[in-house]
This record gives structure tokens, C-alpha cells and sequence, in this order.
């Protein structure tokens, strides 16, 4: 029965396998180090966020058979200024997280693979974007999908065993899931939200689902397969918060992307640092499969002229110049915590287009429900807030 299940999902497995990648496992390990489970209240919020607007993007696109960019032109004769400046802004947020993460998960890869190898991070950098283009160019859509899938399971497993062999008290997580902002930590709390509900993630699944499902009746089945995958993303972020939270950290590296497997000695031993390299590296492989490919996808559908070009040749370009950037980078925590950042401030206006498109008549009886439109005006109205927070501190140190 689970087996036939798993064959029914997979959109949602995709945007998992997209955001566990080297940008969750660092933002999460700085988590826990900095505030210990103080942040784990931002995962949960990401995680009920992501279930929300997702599942506004199951019914659209089962339903009406509609992703998010056709909705929008389907309006575009009556406010057509206004939807074509959403578009464009839609196009500029893929494009502009989708480099940043890429190139992180470059680089984040890239130092796991240079631990096994003793090879220079820029030449593992090489290696892995060349990886990266053969298997866009080679592979199809379900290879990629399945290999998220593995990746997934069996790093989800060890971090959540690890959580648990660890025991932390009851009391100490409870605190954890009041919310609130440590001093100095709004960038990584946004970040943190960031990395797990992503715009660019968002709009795709509006496209998988379309493809994947034709039949309304299938909606139940997308739901289902949202809240496995994304149940488990977060399951998985949360044991790293946890899991980097009870170890020391005294003699580690805190701002590597390897500092995490000092968090897995405990139940590994003395493969943790094996282990925790290869994590990385395939977690960085498998990020640096998704994104660019969701990229390719949204700005193929965004402009009439690109769709001359197949969408692999897109997502192609999108990990060549992530290669660059990640090429002449030495840490992967800047690109990342920006992208992550980035993607946090902008999430506001795709929630809104979400809510928008399924609020309409022309939904049926699929429309929203007044709890429905509260939990998206309440998760855009968190996301604005902390994201002009973000900006108004930035603004400060420049003005």
C-alpha cells in the first residue's frame, strides 16, 4: 500500500529534496549552535506555512489544471500592468535565489567531497557542476526524482536517530516552539524560514502538480504526498536544530558545513566524519539538481520567447554560472544565508498570488475557506514583518 503510494506522489518529493540540502544543514547547525532549540518554533512556522500554501497550489493546478504563471495571465486583459510587473518580479525571484542557492549548493558539496578526496574545494567545485550538467543533460525527470527520493529517507534517518539516541528534555523543546527573535538573530531566523518554504519552490509545485494530477479526484493523493514529504523535510531540519543543540562545539569549525557531524560522533563514532561528508555531498548534489531545474521549468513557462529553448538547457546555464560564483567562493554560509534570506523576503508575494488565485469563484467548491484565508493572511503578514525587519536593519547600516 505504501509502495503504491510513493508511486502516486512526487511533486513534494522534489521540493523536499530541494531545500534539505547544504543550505538547511548549515542554517539548521547555526541554529542550534547560536540558540540552541530556541529557533525550532521558525521551522515549525515554515513547516505550517509550506503545508498552506502548497496545498493552495495542489487545487489550483489539479482543479483548474492551472500553475501559478497561467492563472496570473488568464487575468492579465483586465490588469495587465499589474500582472506583468508580478511576472517579472516572479522571473527576478526564481532567477536570483536560484543562482544564490545553486551555487551554495555547490560549495557546500564541494567541501564535503574535497574531505573524502583531499582534493582543493575549487577543483571538487569542477567536478561536481560538471556532475551536475551531465546528469541535467543525461538523466530524465524520474531518475532525478528517485534519487531525491533515497537521498531523503536515509538522511532523514540518521539525523532523527541521532536526535533521539541524544534524549533531549521535554521541557528544554517546549521552550523552543515560543516564538521569538534572540537578539541578533532576525537574518537567521528569517533564513531559517527561508530555506525550508522557498518562493521558487512554491511556484514549481504549481507546475509538477498540473502535470502530475489531471483528475480533481487526485487531489486527495497530492495532499497526502505534501504532508509525507514535507512532514519529513521538517522532522529532518528539526533533528538538526536538536541534534547540534547538546553537543560542544569548542574544538569544531562552527562555520563550515562539516561542523554538523560532530552533532553525529555520538551515534556514528568514528564514521560520523565520513559519513557527514558524503551526507553533504549528496545533499549538495541533489539541491543542485532541483533548483536549477525548477528554475528552468518557471522561466521557460514565464517568457513566450525562451520557449524555444528546452528546459534542460536553462536549468544547464543555471548550474554553469552557479559553478562560477561557487568557483571563486570560500564558504558556502554567505550565499547561502542570503539566498535563504532573499527567498524569506520575497516568499510574501507568492503567498499573496496563492491566496488570490484560490480565493476566486472560479474555484468551485475548492475555493478557500475562512480558516484557509486566515492562515495565509496570517503567514503573510509574519513573513512581511520579519522581512521589513530585515530590510530596515540593512537599510541602518547604510544610511
Amino acid at each position: 500500500m505504501f509502495n503504491k503510494r510513493l508511486k502516486q506522489w512526487g511533486p513534494a518529493a522534489i521540493i523536499t529534496s530541494a531545500f534539505v540540502g547544504p543550505g538547511t544543514i548549515t542554517t539548521a547547525t547555526q541554529a542550534g549552535i547560536h540558540y540552541g532549540f530556541g529557533l525550532l518554533w521558525a521551522v515549525l512556522f515554515s513547516g505550517v506555512a509550506s503545508l498552506v500554501i502548497m496545498n493552495m497550489s495542489a487545487r489550483l493546478a489539479v482543479v483548474r489544471q492551472l500553475n501559478l504563471v497561467t492563472a496570473l495571465k488568464t487575468m492579465q486583459h483586465t490588469h495587465p500592468k499589474l500582472i506583468t510587473i508580478a511576472l517579472l518580479l516572479m522571473g527576478l525571484v526564481a532567477l536570483s535565489t536560484g543562482l544564490g542557492f545553486e551555487a551554495g549548493n555547490l560549495l557546500g558539496g564541494a567541501i564535503g567531497f574535497s574531505a573524502l578526496t583531499s582534493w582543493s574545494v575549487p577543483i571538487s567545485v569542477l567536478i561536481l557542476g560538471t556532475i551536475s550538467v551531465l546528469a541535467m543533460q543525461l538523466s530524465t525527470p524520474k531518475i532525478i526524482e528517485w534519487v531525491m527520493k533515497t537521498f531523503v529517507f536515509f538522511m532523514g534517518l540518521i539525523f532523527m536517530l541521532t536526535a533521539l539516541f541524544l534524549r533531549p528534555a521535554w521541557s528544554d523543546l517546549w521552550r523552543g516552539f515560543i516564538p521569538r527573535v534572540p537578539e541578533g538573530g532576525l537574518l537567521l531566523t528569517l533564513a531559517l524560514i527561508g530555506t525550508t518554504i522557498i518562493a521558487l519552490n512554491l511556484v514549481f509545485h504549481s507546475f509538477a502538480a498540473q502535470e502530475k494530477w489531471t483528475d480533481p479526484k487526485a487531489l486527495k493523493i497530492a495532499y497526502q504526498d505534501t504532508f509525507f514529504h514535507v512532514g519529513l523535510g521538517i522532522l529532518i531540519t528539526m533533528s538538526i536544530v536538536i541534534t547540534t543543540a547538546m553537543v560542544s562545539f569548542d574544538s569544531v569549525d562552527t562555520t563550515s558545513p562539516l561542523a554538523y557531524t560532530q552533532a553525529l560522533a555520538s551515534t556514528l563514532g568514528g564514521a560520523a566524519q565520513v559519513v557527514g561528508a558524503l551526507g553533504l555531498v549528496f545533499a549538495g548534489l541533489s539541491s543542485a539538481l532541483a533548483t536549477p531545474y525548477m528554475v528552468g521549468v518557471i522561466l521557460t513557462k514565464l517568457a513566450p520567447k525562451w520557449a524555444q529553448f528546452k528546459t534542460k538547457h536553462v536549468a544547464t546555464s543555471v548550474v554553469a554560472i552557479g559553478t562560477i560564483f561557487a568557483f571563486f567562493g570560500s564558504t558556502p554560509v554567505p550565499f547561502i544565508i542570503a539566498a535563504q534570506a532573499l527567498s524569506g523576503i520575497t516568499l510574501p508575494l507568492v503567498a499573496v498570488l496563492f491566496l488570490i488565485m484560490t480565493s476566486q469563484g472560479s474555484m468551485g467548491t475548492f475555493k478557500n475557506r475562512w480558516w484557509q484565508t486566515l492562515l495565509g493572511i496570517f503567514i503573510v503578514l509574519v513573513m512581511s514583518v520579519l522581512g521589513a525587519r530585515l530590510v530596515y536593519q540593512v537599510l541602518l547600516v547604510f544610511l
